[in-house]
């Protein structure tokens, strides 16, 4: 009965060892998921240059970023990310968006101006790329 009884009690002891091994694992797979891509939803639809007939342009887009820490900064700044980007892309002209290097040249801004803006507010890089998964202008 005492065998049994020391077994039971050294039970707890052994899950206790056992924890900082298996936070250990989680950390490791966590971190193996970055760099990631964080999207940016829902779309980002915006008025273009309404010279003319009306054109709106619906843009969807993926940061990347390097470390967990930087994906939940980048996730608690959304509205400042979004504000920027709806900022930067509304009332442009739909003539300036329309070759491969103009939606590159665009790109760069994008993401030049992405990083003043969370620098600013987080005092680090977050964002390390922007990529456009859809963009339509209609």
């Amino acid at each position: 009965m005492s065998l049994t009884h020391h077994r039971f009690s050294l039970l707890p002891i052994l899950l206790l060892c056992l924890l900082p091994a298996l936070g250990q694992a989680s950390e490791e797979a966590a971190s193996s998921d970055y760099p990631g891509y964080v999207p940016l939803n829902p779309s980002i639809v915006v008025n273009l240059d309404p010279s003319g007939r009306a054109k709106y342009l619906k843009v969807d887009i993926q940061c990347q970023v390097d470390t967990a820490e930087d994906a939940a900064l980048l996730e608690k700044n959304m509205p400042l990310v979004r504000d920027r980007l709806i900022s930067l892309l509304g009332g442009r002209s739909a003539d300036e968006m329309q070759t491969t290097q103009q939606r590159d040249d665009l790109r760069a801004e994008l993401l030049s101006k992405l990083r003043e803006a969370l620098g600013n507010q987080t005092g680090r890089v977050v964002v390390s790329a922007i990529y456009f998964t859809g963009f339509i202008i209609q």
